[in-house]
């Protein structure tokens, strides 16, 4: 297939009655247009989605773009043709978590290492410290771990919420937010 990019091709046929599955069927065929209207008919869903986990629209934007490049490179791999708009916010979601990864610094500081508003030298040598040993934790999280703690903590989503968005169940993505929990609590006992 040629390479896809959702700004190369003129055509508004998002809003058109053909449905999604014979739209996918001639995007695998090749038909740009066709993978267009689809990218026109399910891409604010997939902006709302990205939006919601990267926290800003320009980092969603970058993850829906790059999903849609994805998505043509992949369009064989769908099973389900008439289930492409879950699909793509899938893809959408995964990419917005990966920047989400990839540029969020700030760890956000657990409740039970809050201490009050202190000023001064010390109180801000022992914060870094803090954070700096709640990097290295976060990080030796699994990658299912820490994008579940990730929306819960930061992105403050109800399991519900969390659980669409990665792909998981309810139960499953409780069990990864518990487990991220000890993990971090454990690594962080010294800080107590």
């Amino acid at each position: 297939m040629p390479p896809f990019h959702a700004s190369n091709v003129p055509w508004p046929a998002a809003s058109l009655p053909i449905a999604d599955g014979i739209l996918v069927g001639l995007a695998i065929a090749g038909d740009v247009s066709a993978f267009r209207a689809l990218a026109l008919r399910h891409g604010p869903a997939m902006m709302s989605a990205a939006t919601r986990i990267a926290g800003t629209p320009i980092e969603a934007d970058d993850a829906v773009q790059e999903a849609f490049v994805i998505a043509w490179k992949r369009l064989l791999q769908l099973r389900e043709r008439e289930h492409v708009r879950g699909w793509l916010i899938r893809i959408a979601t995964h990419q917005a978590l990966t920047h989400l990864r990839g540029h969020r610094h700030e760890v956000p500081f657990p409740r039970f290492l809050q201490s009050p508003d202190e000023n001064g030298p010390e109180a801000s040598a022992m914060r870094n410290a803090q954070l700096t040993d709640l990097s290295v934790a976060v990080r030796a999280l699994t990658n299912t771990q820490r994008d579940c703690w990730l929306l819960r903590e930061v992105e403050q989503m109800r399991y519900t919420e969390i659980a669409r968005t990665t792909g998981l169940t309810t139960g499953q993505v409780r069990g990864n937010i518990a487990r991220a929990r000890f993990h971090i609590q454990t690594s962080m006992g010294g800080w107590r």
